[in-house]
């Protein structure tokens, strides 16, 4: 080989022949050239300058960390690169406002894009709730009505704003608590660049609470002004959520009562009521009676329940009797009937007395011999 032959590959074609064809066949041997002997070098050698780190970023491979977020680089584009967009997530809210357990529910995520420099497109956005209960091997807590969990959006403006939003169904079985969702991004910049990042939310579940009455017992349905009687009542707590400062009062116009505090009551736990009933006032025949039962959740809102029952409340024994009495005489023209009858009983005893007397002082004129003054005082008579 020659010795003036630059490195690198060189083409060689040799030529075939045969009595009945010819061919050409080519090559590419790779060369060397003979290295020359290098020069000693006397001069010193110039300090070489250190280079500034950048701030803005660490390249890994192609994943970028910026800020604590992470951002999958690819499609050619510079992953060193400071103007690297990021899309946040600001907030969400839910439509309704409360979601409770095993209704369906909007949920509206607000996004930003970060960068000033450059809008976001062709974005991707993922949902996926963990996993609850027991049944079956447990389900999502929340399951996508349409039955995809994915949202796309065309783009957001550089340093502008968008929501994004799904339709979402929360599992019946939920105990009141918050949940979260996680939410997985892709999108690209302007250059096509593609990146992900990952957010996550977390919603609050509301349960109802969920309790009944079992049947009201009364000592009797009927009470004089100023007397008592029992009533008796269970309360079952036939929901998933704690009952606090649970309180019972008796509501009614012609009676009275004190409040009665129950406490705290747990979810399946049954609780007795037992109070007493005041006759206030005489009421015109049965009137209604409410039991009102008054807890907070737990977030310390008031909710009340009542359930009515039926009693009489009736005036006092000697309000009665009075009553009595006067009707008896104005049924007999205002002249008391005591009085009709007695009358001519007091006639008879006066004249009893007197014949009494008559004969006492007969027997006593006949003892002296004074004849004439008998007969004068039976004159008299």
């Amino acid at each position: 080989m020659r010795n003036d032959v630059a490195d690198g590959r060189s083409q060689i074609t040799f030529k075939i022949s045969t009595d009945t064809q010819s061919k050409e066949v080519m090559i590419y041997p790779f060369t060397q050239a003979e290295p020359k002997p290098e020069k000693p070098n006397t001069a010193q050698p110039k300090p070489e300058p250190v280079a500034e780190k950048p701030e803005q970023s660490v390249v890994q491979g192609d994943v970028q960390e910026i800020s604590g977020a992470t951002f999958s680089g690819g499609g050619g584009g510079d992953a060193g690169s400071a103007s690297v967009p990021r899309v946040i997530v600001t907030g969400f809210s839910t439509e309704p406002k409360e979601v409770p357990a095993g209704s369906d529910f909007r949920l509206i995520v607000h996004l930003k894009n970060t960068s000033k420099r450059t809008k976001v497109q062709n974005m991707e956005f993922n949902f996926s709730a963990p996993v609850e209960g027991n049944d079956g091997g447990g389900s999502p807590a929340f399951l996508p009505k349409s039955g995809s969990n994915t949202v796309y959006l065309e783009s957001i403006a550089a340093n502008g704003t968008a929501d994004v939003a799904i339709e979402l169904n929360a599992k019946s079985g939920l105990i009141q608590k918050p949940y979260g969702i996680d939410l997985s991004m892709k999108y690209e910049d302007g250059s096509a660049t593609q990146f992900e990042s990952t957010s996550s939310i977390s919603i609050p579940i509301k349960q109802d609470a969920r309790f009944e009455f079992s049947d009201i017992e009364l000592s009797s349905t009927e009470v004089m002004v100023g007397d008592e009687i029992n009533v008796m009542s269970n309360l079952y707590n036939m929901g998933r959520i704690k009952l606090y400062n649970v309180k019972v009062a008796f509501v009614g116009n012609s009676i009275a009562s004190k409040e009665i505090y129950l406490g705290n009551i747990e979810s399946g736990a049954i609780t007795v009521i037992d109070g007493m009933i005041t006759g206030e006032k005489a009421s015109t025949g049965e009137e209604n009676v409410k039991m009102l039962v008054t807890y907070e959740d737990e977030s310390g809102q008031i909710h009340s329940r009542e359930k009515e029952f039926k009693i009489s409340v009736l005036e006092e024994m000697e309000e009665i009797m009075e009553e009595e009495f006067f009707m008896e005489e104005q049924s007999n023209g205002g002249i008391p009937f005591g009085i009709l009858v007695g009358a001519p009983l007091v006639l008879i005893a006066i004249v009893v007395v007197v014949v009494i007397v008559i004969k006492k002082r007969r027997r006593n004129i006949e003892g002296d011999g004074l004849e004439d003054e008998l007969d004068r005082l039976i004159e008299i008579e």
